[in-house]
């Protein structure tokens, strides 16, 4: 290693900034992207459910969810 090839610490300190605040955008990213697929499931999970029981009810079945209890 020469002179020239040595980094001085401010400029490995701004190095080291530049990546970690990278790293956190790229992180924020697939944070929002995990949150949005997510958000879809639980619609399509709650559209299911609510088809579900309009057949159950079109079909003459009773919801008996409280005589199970």
């Amino acid at each position: 290693m020469t002179d020239s090839d040595a980094r001085s610490p401010q400029q490995l300190s701004r190095f080291a900034e530049d990546l970690l605040l990278k790293l956190q955008d790229k992180f924020q990213a697939l944070t929002d992207q995990l949150t949005s697929k997510l958000d879809e499931m639980g619609n399509g999970i709650d559209e299911l459910q609510k088809n579900v029981t309009d057949l159950m009810v079109t079909a003459g079945i009773e919801n008996n969810e409280e005589a199970l209890q």
